[in-house]
């Protein structure tokens, strides 16, 4: 691939060179940039997609720094663990709305195409932006913790700037698609809140996690709930003092949670002793269905909740419409063993 590199000194743009290795092409920006009144822009040729900007704000430039490849196969970026609590934020289906039919555009041709701008232009959930602003008058560390493309750093990054801007800039953490986030924070996961949609992000998490209940997911029976479109239809309809007691108990409730997790103590939720506890809750949510057996999924990781009713086999599904899976993350044989100690579901 061949990188451009651009020179802009005084709002005008002058081609400056080239560079098929795309490290010493960040090299050769930062030397154009020091000590001078100019900024440097690494440009795809081909297209014009800024990979890179020495204009740019520093902690943004920390993750412009990789290449897509480099990007999607990265692990972890932070690992020595602050001795801070934090509550992270997810945006897509969590601060932000995230629509099933991508707004009328293509993945990954469009929906990850820098001009079309579909994640710069989100709307965003008006009830998850007033619970994190009211968190942070709290004291509360609040920081931004989202899966995201390379393509697509800049557009998250102005979606954030304009829609979260009290976050610092060294509270936004992002990480690849289908990452592991407890390996992208502050390497506090063991005693922070994870606030996500997404149930496979939330087994995952090492701490305390609330499920935000969005217009396209169902409430969880493994995590704590926040009801971000319920709440948002109260407000639509203008009844300001019920949208603000809901508000009220969810900070409050989410501060008291963080105060419960202890710094250094290692996992502080969802060990394999509590398995038992979580299938039990599981299968009441299922009371008086049909007979019900988990299937293990060896593409997903996880169980299936299956049904079984005149001798036919059929997958449960949530509110949403979606097909339920339940511990991700979770050994195998650890929920065999809670499995057979329980007797609640017969087991595939």
């Amino acid at each position: 691939m061949i990188f451009s590199i651009i020179k802009i000194e005084e709002g005008v743009s002058v081609p400056y060179g080239t560079e098929t290795n795309y490290w010493n092409a960040v090299e050769l920006c930062e030397s154009l940039d020091k000590g001078k009144s100019v900024s440097a822009e690494i440009v795809r040729k081909n297209d014009g997609f800024i990979y890179y900007s020495t204009a740019h704000a520093k902690y943004k430039k920390n993750y412009e720094r990789f290449t897509l490849d480099e990007w999607q196969a990265k692990k972890e970026i932070y690992s020595s663990a602050k001795a801070v609590k934090s509550v992270y934020i997810d945006i897509d289906g969590t601060a932000a709305y995230w629509y099933k039919d991508g707004k009328g555009l293509s993945y990954p041709e469009e929906i990850l195409n820098h001009k079309y701008h579909y994640y710069r232009d989100l709307e965003p959930h008006k009830y998850i932006i007033d619970l994190a602003l009211a968190l942070q008058e709290k004291g509360v560390d609040v920081c931004v913790l989202t899966a995201t493309a390379r393509e697509v750093f800049s557009d998250r990054w102005e979606w954030i700037e304009k829609n979260m801007p009290f976050i610092p800039k060294d509270n936004i953490f992002m990480c690849p698609i289908g990452a592991d986030k407890n390996n992208f924070c502050k390497g506090n996961a063991d005693f922070s809140i994870l606030i996500d949609d997404y149930e496979k992000n939330l087994d995952e998490w090492r701490g305390k996690t609330f499920k935000s209940i969005n217009n396209i997911n169902s409430i969880s029976r493994n995590h704590d709930n926040i009801g971000t479109a319920a709440c948002e239809a109260i407000i639509r309809r203008g009844d300001n003092q019920e949208y603000n007691r809901k508000l009220s108990m969810d900070v409050n409730r989410i501060i008291s949670a963080l105060e419960r997790l202890n710094i250094g103590k290692g996992r502080n939720v969802k060990p394999a002793d509590n398995i038992k506890e979580r299938l039990e809750s599981l299968y009441a949510y299922f009371a008086g269905s049909a007979e019900l057996e988990l299937d293990y999924d060896e593409e997903t990781k996880s169980w299936k909740v299956m049904s079984y009713s005149n001798g036919e086999a059929t997958q449960v599904c949530g509110r949403s419409g979606n097909p339920i899976y339940a511990f991700y993350s979770i050994p195998k044989n650890d929920v065999i063993k809670a499995l057979d100690s329980t007797g609640v579901f017969y087991v595939n």
